[in-house]
């Protein structure tokens, strides 16, 4: 039985108050449906999301962030012209510096290195040439006439130098046996240098092949040449092997 209405209240008043029952009714009921795959795809669009990065982007970016650098520096040294150039200068001679110090020594190491070479003489052993073997013999070499120093170098301290010269350690660690032979290395008294020889050697076909020390050769300037000595000669020979030394060339 319904409740009696009052003078004052209309049918249409009653039924807006019954109204938000019937929305709540119809929110619920639409909760309660099962959504569409198309709804679920587009409620989770609205979620964060991360975007990639084109590569002709980041090259536009590039583009635009060092063309700002250059312009702020173009600007920078029309403004402070003196200034930039000392700060330029002074990074240069920064950078200059090491590389010249660097083929300074460089260069002065292969020069020692040549300087040490042309005045040394090798002799290479036989593999079965022991240790105390090699001993006696550079022993016996020091007392030799014209010898000014023996220095011996075992097939031990030779794989190590070479090791070391190419470094070759983890390979050579690998060898089962030492393959280099024990060498004397001999310094003469007198460091000038020897006279040039040329040795060719002949195979049975006909082949040649020509081992050139060029000696003392290498060491001719202009003031070795005497120019009237020279004038009176009806032949002058020129040894090609004089256009490689500068100071040959001159003379």
């Amino acid at each position: 039985m319904s409740p009696p209405r009052s003078r004052n209240e209309s049918p249409s008043s009653s039924r807006e108050r019954g109204q938000p029952r019937a929305e709540t009714r119809t929110r619920k009921a639409a909760a309660q449906a099962p959504e569409s795959p198309e709804a679920a795809e587009r409620a989770a669009r609205k979620g964060a999301r991360s975007s990639r990065v084109s590569v002709e982007s980041r090259y536009r970016s590039w583009l635009r962030h060092h063309a700002a650098m250059a312009r702020d520096s173009a600007r920078r040294l029309l403004v402070a012209p003196i200034a930039s150039l000392l700060t330029m200068l002074a990074i240069a001679i920064a950078l200059t510096l090491p590389a010249a110090l660097w083929l300074a020594l460089d260069s002065a190491r292969l020069l020692d290195n040549e300087l040490n070479d042309s005045a040394q003489l090798t002799l290479y052993l036989e593999t079965s040439v022991d240790e105390s073997q090699a001993l006696t013999l550079s022993d016996s070499l020091r007392d030799a006439a014209g010898v000014g120093g023996v220095r011996l170098i075992t097939a031990a301290e030779g794989m190590q130098e070479f090791a070391q010269a190419l470094d070759l350690k983890r390979s050579l660690s690998l060898l089962d046996d030492n393959p280099l032979p024990a060498s004397i290395v001999i310094t003469p008294l007198d460091t000038t240098p020897p006279t040039a020889r040329c040795m060719v050697l002949v195979t049975p076909d006909g082949e040649r092949s020509m081992s050139t020390f060029l000696g003392a050769c290498t060491e001719l300037g202009p003031q070795d040449i005497d120019a009237s000595l020279v004038a009176a000669a009806k032949v002058t020979y020129f040894e090609g092997y004089l256009w490689d030394p500068p100071r040959a060339k001159e003379a």
